[in-house]
């Protein structure tokens, strides 16, 4: 340090220095400032060699110390100085051996390691007695918990992100089940996630920066070090959580959602890391993890079936689970279940469902529990099964006492019906292959459009349902959604479909039911019976399957709004019934038929058809009824008393039923005159 600062407050002029190459050491040397002791120190001896290299190569450039020190210089270095940082030596030594610039995660290992310093002293760590905090903190981090990224490390080969998630997992556990800080729970998630790699200022902010937050880190750190390839499998099903997904998922973290990970999938991971916590010791034994199953299947279930889409929702889900985390035995926990431990926090149907299956299970486990979770574990289902519950009859005669204290023979024949309103439902949804409901024409759409009107609410319009896991998905029928009109007679319509289902001929069943046409509410019959007779129909309405009721009809829209491409089933279905017989000339003379799609929502959708010498009838919808008008001079004498003079043409109004038979008795009169 001495001869550096020594060697740079020289100020010599470039034509003192000597002009041989090997004489500027010497110079220095030579020099009243220079240390006789300096010449057995390796770094001094190693900076005159450089000196008289570069001394070689640019001896002979002209000007070029006074460029190289002139304000325009073309070389020039920043500083950061880091004595306010007081960060440890070997931190200096690895950035000097590598000269990078630190990592966001070395900066904040070395803060943390220094926080840990202030906090807890020379304190013994649990973990490893001979041991200060600080320094099993800093071991491990250096060699086990890297040797833990590293199985997960990214293309590039870096960890350091994914060091950053983890470290978060424990901030948020932290939060959750810590003494109360300054902010609210929410304010606290926001604030870990405000940032993709937050500094240890954030997680100060956030109130984490105390020993809980330490021995969470620690714990946990350690918890995912010591599983086999860095990935922890305790559960022996992934039917309902699977751990190494999820922890790949957190370390990713590359979708929507909070941090790149979905709110739900927070809850799940939250509870499956507080229970590892909690029974870290005992994770190798049997009733530990059947104990661990039951409580990701019970949280699994009402998380997957609650709508956790806001961080409000997150809140009171994660302290819903943070005050149900079990430190009993198996029997105990589905005894806490079934007795209504978990009465807020999810949605309050889910609530009551786990609580009837938790009484199942310990009435007859050997029996229930299989067939419960063959259920659940279906890959649309995801846990709510009630419409199977009350298929067979368990859910009313559980609601009539709260308790399934019925007989044996008759719990063996609710097991019965379970079982086979299973097999229904799954031939119907199958598990895997197509797809759900991979049926062809709309076979299953059609059968309960047959059977009524099973049509779901969906902003302005009413929904066919779709497959997809959204607000406009079939599971919206299954739990009889309360925002629908009339939910369970909704409801009741896909029962005495599934019902008639043959699980080994689903596509035959549903046609029987289709070609046996519309039947039960008069009211929609005149809407119905269309779109049960042509799937065509319902193919015109593409992927998002709406339909808007409006002024007395029923339009088919393209996607979500009329001010898109729409049409009227008033005037589109004459149009599919008579384009066929015009085609063939059963209909003459009429020898043309037309009809385009409406495009906003004040056009009007017409059916047209055309023949020679002007004649045309218009095809348009009148609220409730059908307006006929035609133009047809040279016919006038063929037209019935039915028909009304209106200029130069005749108007008639018609139900909507019978508006294909008038114009084929009419194509009939015009023929014969």
């Amino acid at each position: 340090t001495s001869f550096f600062d020594k060697l740079v407050r020289q100020r010599v002029a470039t034509k003192e220095l000597p002009a041989e190459t090997d004489a500027l050491s010497c110079w220095l040397r030579d020099q009243t400032w220079y240390l006789f002791a300096w010449r057995l120190d390796p770094t001094v001896r190693g900076c005159l060699t450089v000196l008289d290299a570069m001394h070689e190569r640019f001896r002979d450039l002209e000007e070029g110390y006074e460029r190289l020190t002139a304000s325009d210089a073309p070389i020039s270095f920043q500083i950061l100085p880091l004595q306010k940082f007081d960060l440890s030596d070997d931190l200096y030594i690895k950035m000097n051996a590598r000269g990078k610039p630190l990592t966001s995660l070395e900066v904040f290992k070395a803060q943390l390691q220094r926080f840990i310093g202030e906090d807890l002293g020379e304190e013994s760590c649990p973990h490893k007695s001979e041991l200060s905090w600080q320094r099993y903190v800093s071991e491990r981090f250096d060699r086990e918990w890297t040797d833990l990224l590293w199985h997960h490390r990214d293309s590039a080969g870096r960890i350091d992100r994914q060091f950053m998630r983890l470290i978060r997992v424990a901030a948020l556990m932290d939060c959750v089940e810590g003494e109360p800080t300054g902010h609210s729970l929410e304010e606290q998630i926001e604030l870990l996630f405000s940032q993709d790699q937050p500094k240890l200022a954030t997680y100060a902010q956030a109130g984490c920066m105390r020993r809980s937050f330490v021995e969470r880190l620690v714990a946990l750190l350690d918890l995912f070090a010591a599983a086999p390839g860095g990935e922890p499998v305790y559960l022996d099903s992934s039917g309902y959580w699977d751990e190494t997904a999820g922890l790949r998922e957190i370390l990713r973290a590359d979708g929507r959602g909070l941090g790149g990970v979905t709110l739900p999938t927070w809850a799940k991971i939250y509870a499956w890391c507080a229970f590892a916590l909690a029974h870290s010791t005992s994770l190798a034994q049997q009733d530990t993890r059947e104990l661990f199953h039951d409580w990701m299947r019970v949280v699994t279930n009402l998380v997957n079936n609650t709508p956790i889409d806001r961080t409000e929702r997150l809140v009171s889900a994660l302290q819903a689970i943070h005050q149900r985390v079990p430190d009993t035995q198996n029997g105990t926990f589905l005894d806490l279940v079934g007795g209504g431990a978990f009465d807020q926090g999810f949605n309050r149907e889910q609530l009551r469902e786990e609580r009837l299956k938790a009484q199942l299970i310990l009435k007859t486990p050997t029996e229930w529990r299989p067939l419960l979770e063959n259920a659940e574990t279906h890959r649309y289902f995801c846990g709510d099964v009630q419409f199977l519950l009350r298929f067979c009859g368990v859910w009313k005669a559980w609601r009539q006492s709260d308790d399934v204290g019925w007989s044996t023979e008759d719990d063996a024949s609710f097991r019965r019906e379970f079982s086979t309103w299973l097999d229904r439902a799954v031939a119907a949804f199958p598990r895997s292959g197509g797809g759900l409901l991979a049926q062809p024409d709309f076979l299953w759409e059609r059968a309960l459009l047959a059977t009524g009107d099973y049509l779901l609410p969906y902003r302005s319009n009413r929904s066919l349902l779709v497959n997809e896991e959204r607000i406009d998905g079939w599971k919206r029928l299954l739990r009889a959604d309360t925002r629908a009109p009339n939910p369970k007679a909704r409801r009741k319509v896909f029962q005495r479909v599934l019902e008639q289902i043959d699980p080994e001929d689903v596509q035959g069943s549903l046609a029987n039911i289709v070609n046996s046409g519309a039947s039960g509410d008069p009211n929609s019959l005149w809407w119905r019976r269309p779109l049960v007779g042509d799937p065509d129909l319902i193919e015109y309405c593409k992927h998002r399957r709406m339909l808007r009721f409006e002024h007395g009809t029923v339009y088919l829209l393209r996607g979500l709004r009329r001010s898109g491409y729409h049409v009227d089933l008033r005037t589109w279905w004459p149009y599919r019934v008579l384009t066929a017989p015009v085609e063939s000339k059963e209909l003459l003379p009429f020898r043309k038929i037309e009809h385009g799609e409406v495009y906003g929502s004040v056009d009007i959708s017409t059916c047209l058809l055309k023949g020679k010498k002007g004649l045309k009838l218009t095809i348009q919808s009148a609220g409730t009824k059908m307006r006929l008008r035609l133009r047809a001079t040279k016919y006038e004498l063929a037209l019935s008393s039915e028909w009304e003079q209106d200029g130069k043409h005749h108007v008639r109004t018609v139900a909507f039923e019978d508006v294909t038979k008038v114009i084929e008795q009419l194509a009939a009169d015009l023929r014969l005159a």
